[in-house]
């Protein structure tokens, strides 16, 4: 799925290795939708991907590719919402996002 969204806040690197050995890295971010109520989302980005996020900055507005997972634990479901890309917008689309 893509969207638009300007980001609002990001979160610091988080490091950890899993139950099988393996090292990863997320980092999370905050982005406001363009939607009449500004819907903010966090999204995650992993390991080798977070260098997509070395040149973003609060406040900018970018276009996001997203992975959207659910998953059950003990009767309960939790959603990840996973960044797979995460680019710049050019600045004619950057205004058609600032009308609402």
């Amino acid at each position: 799925m893509k969207i638009k969204a300007r980001i609002k806040k990001i979160l610091e690197v988080e490091t950890g290795t899993s139950k099988s050995g393996h090292k990863w890295k997320r980092q999370d971010f905050i982005v406001n939708q363009f939607t009449p109520f500004k819907d903010e989302l966090c999204c995650s980005i992993f390991n080798d991907n977070i260098c997509f996020m070395a040149n973003r900055k609060e406040g900018e507005t970018v276009e996001l590719e997203l992975t959207i997972k659910s998953r059950e634990w003990n009767g309960k479901y939790f959603t990840n919402v996973n960044c797979d890309m995460i680019g710049p917008v050019s600045e004619e689309d950057d205004e058609e996002e600032n009308s609402f």
